[in-house]
Parts: C-alpha cells; sequence; structure tokens
C-alpha cells in the first residue's frame, strides 16, 4: 500500500495505492489548525475521473505519477 499527499477539492488530503490502483481519497478539513473532519471516498464509481481509479478487480495502470512525498491533486471528488 502507497499513501500520497494530494490536495482535495483545494484541501489537503492523501490518496491510498494498492500497486497501481487508487483505492480510496481522504480529504482533510482544518480549521483552527486543527483537522476536524475527515471525509473518504471510496467508491470507484465516485473516483472514476482520477488516475488510477479502477473498478474492484480491475488492475488499471496509474496514469502520471508524482514523485513520492510530491502533492497532486484529486481535482473534485464528491463524498457523498
Amino acid at each position: 500500500m502507497r499513501i500520497q499527499p494530494i490536495d482535495v477539492n483545494g484541501e489537503p488530503g492523501f490518496a491510498s495505492f494498492e500497486g497501481d490502483v487508487l483505492r480510496y481519497i481522504a480529504g482533510l478539513h482544518v480549521a483552527g489548525g486543527r483537522v476536524v473532519e475527515i471525509n473518504i471516498v471510496a467508491n470507484p464509481e465516485k473516483m472514476r475521473h482520477l488516475s488510477g481509479a479502477a473498478p474492484l478487480g480491475d488492475q488499471a495502470p496509474l496514469g502520471d505519477q508524482a514523485p513520492a512525498g510530491d502533492a497532486v491533486s484529486a481535482g473534485s471528488v464528491d463524498p457523498a
């Protein structure tokens, strides 16, 4: 498993990968210097537009990967 820092809807977060397959995105809502909310999206249908996201069982290769430690953007992810 690999965790990569990302921006989620303009806020800090991270993506979790199993091999090159995106398994979930976590967005952190920070207020007053503290994490006050964590939104996790693991539904492959909601992450379909993101590079590396694949329905369960599929092994889609991840597109352009950022070097380890570099933040990338998840764009818009609907946590609902």
